[in-house]
């Protein structure tokens, strides 16, 4: 079919204004399609070509019947997500400002040219007050009570989760010998009383009489308010402690790959009255809520901080409570150190710890005395997915702090996913963990993605999918970025991609690319093998969606390739 598949004739602009503004809607939409009918051909034929970088229009021809219902189809598809496409959505070199977080915001005065413009994410020179830390009501809630697969790796965490102690001591005596040790932001090194005083306010620190390992600190972008001031995240350097501790069990996350393999083929068939509803929320501060076993803080010790003196500010400031509490835990040493009871971003063992607590109480919440979101009912990244139907008409998601419930609603008068949504959230709340941002309805976004609708989609939502379309455009026709800005836009677009993950083979001397270049902060310029994956991506991605009700197809393909030849073979399904 894709032989056949040829380009669309671009409609007339016409000569006055008011016809241009007419057709040019439409004139996108061919552009769009015929963008997409170029990367797939070049695909079919196992190699990228130039034809993106140096054709604007290209000549149309006419189509077999398959040709035109697949060219229908493309017309369709990137015909409706133009249609979701935010009005104020830029484009070009404005795309690519809005990427990397200017123009959102105003720059304080001082700034200048040659500012740095700081996006979410960036690591940026720390600012003691500007780090965002739990509020001090939160108190964190033992992972070992709320978490049955947390709590049998961490009642017994030396044995479980750390090396042995022969290995440990291994690697300890080369750190020493190199002089390693955990990165520390200067501001951090000269503030870290002040630091650790917000921390120990907030929660986050227990009393050590005898350190093990100590954390590094560093911050990077938060959010940037409408005045310009920035937020800073805490994050910890784990690279040279982690080497303490066994590699992590596979952490069974969420994605939009995961809610694309959901089939709801056979109930749209049979029961056509049928929908999906969909509800989503999740738990501000998690990290902070998650309390790890009292031993634990000596292997996350803060450097150069001693309990004595901290209690000393604490006490100052009217913590008595917590002064206390600290120097009882360190054993009355006031030269001991302070060490983190939360889990610390970096940690390697942390997104393990958070998901299985996430999900094992969200699966313990129970509906009219049962038990409804069972294991069996998860919708993970690698797993089969779970079968929703007029007889069991739910599932769930989990991704680190947020949740999502799928619910087929049959017409009764009851409304389940209103019950269940609310239940999830009591359920969470009198563990320890309150909800915030809970939405439902038909069409919810969630992890980066549209779910639902009628019919039901998963599709890379409308805002951040034309920012993609557009930064990956302009870089592959400007031919030179920053680096880490290209990985940036790599990494959204192959986020998106999991619903079509087909499309992910077009990036390959990119990745190459990334690798080799990754760390360095000019501008450079982008090789032509570089720039005709990111323009095929572009002209791919808004068709990176999955209709849930899809029917099957009726014949199994099986293929395989070597560097030599490749085969296809086909049998009617059964």
């Amino acid at each position: 079919m894709v032989e056949e598949l040829c380009f669309l004739p671009m409609p007339a602009s016409g000569l006055k204004s008011r016809a241009r503004s007419k057709v040019a809607p439409m004139r996108e939409v061919v552009t769009r399609v015929n963008r997409a009918i170029s990367a797939i051909r070049q695909l079919w034929a196992g190699q990228l070509d130039d034809d993106l970088l140096t054709t604007t229009e290209w000549p149309a021809k006419t189509m077999s019947p398959n040709g035109q219902q697949a060219a229908d189809h493309l017309l369709q598809t990137i015909g409706s997500a133009i249609q979701r496409k935010p009005p104020n959505a830029p484009v070009g070199a404005a795309a690519l400002r809005r990427q990397r977080g200017a123009g959102n915001y105003s720059l304080s005065p001082s700034a200048t040219k040659t500012s740095a413009i700081p996006k979410r994410g960036d690591i940026w020179p720390a600012d003691i007050a500007a780090i965002a830390l739990p509020p001090g009501d939160i108190q964190p809630v033992s992972l070992a009570s709320t978490s049955r697969r947390a709590g049998e790796l961490l009642n017994n965490y030396e044995k479980t989760m750390l090396k042995t102690s022969t290995e440990r001591k291994q690697i300890l005596k080369k750190q020493a010998e190199s002089a390693e040790i955990p990165y520390v932001d200067p501001n951090i090194q000269k503030g870290i009383y002040e630091l650790a005083l917000r921390m120990a306010m907030g929660k986050m620190l227990a009393g050590v009489s005898q350190p093990m390992s100590t954390v590094g600190l560093f911050t990077v972008v938060k959010k940037i308010l409408e005045c310009g001031a920035i937020v800073l995240r805490l994050v910890f350097d784990q690279r040279i402690p982690n080497t303490l501790w066994q590699e992590p069990k596979w952490a069974p996350l969420s994605g939009p790959g995961a809610l694309s393999s959901i089939d709801l083929s056979v109930e749209a068939r049979d029961n056509p009255l049928t929908h999906l509803e969909v509800a989503t929320g999740d738990i501000p501060d998690y990290y902070y809520r998650l309390g790890l076993p009292l031993g634990m803080a000596k292997w996350f010790c803060l450097p150069n901080v001693e309990v004595g003196k901290l209690c000393d500010m604490l006490k100052e400031k009217g913590e008595h409570d917590i002064a206390d509490r600290l120097m009882a835990e360190a054993g009355g040493k006031r030269s001991g150190s302070v060490g983190l009871q939360v889990p610390p971003m970096g940690w390697s063992w942390a997104v393990v710890l958070a998901q299985f607590n996430i999900q094992d109480v969200i699966m313990t919440t129970t509906l009219d005395g049962k038990l409804i979101l069972t294991p069996e009912r998860c919708i993970t990244e690698g797993a089969p997915p779970p079968q929703i139907s007029t007889e069991i008409r739910v599932a769930h998601y989990e991704y680190i702090d947020d949740y999502g419930l799928l619910v087929l609603t049959t017409g009764e008068s009851e409304n389940l996913r209103i019950r269940l949504a609310q239940a999830v959230r009591d359920h969470l709340t009198a563990n320890g963990f309150p909800v915030h941002k809970e939405v439902g309805g038909e069409e919810m976004v969630s992890l980066g993605h549209v779910i639902g609708g009628r019919p039901p989609l998963v599709m890379p939502a409308e805002e951040k999918l034309w920012l993609a379309v557009e930064c990956l455009w302009e870089l592959g026709r400007g031919g030179q970025g920053l680096p880490a800005q290209v990985e940036s836009v790599v990494s959204l677009s192959t986020w998106m991609m999991m619903v079509r993950r087909g499309a992910l083979s077009v990036y390959a001397e990119t990745y190459d690319w990334i690798r080799v270049h990754r760390e360095e902060k000019a501008i450079r310029q982008i090789p032509k093998e570089v720039r005709r994956e990111l323009m095929a991506v572009s002209a791919l991605l808004p068709l990176s969606r999955q209709e849930l009700t899809a029917p099957w197809f009726d014949t199994v393909f099986m293929f395989d390739a070597s560097d030599t030849g490749a085969g296809v073979c086909e049998t009617p399904a059964s």
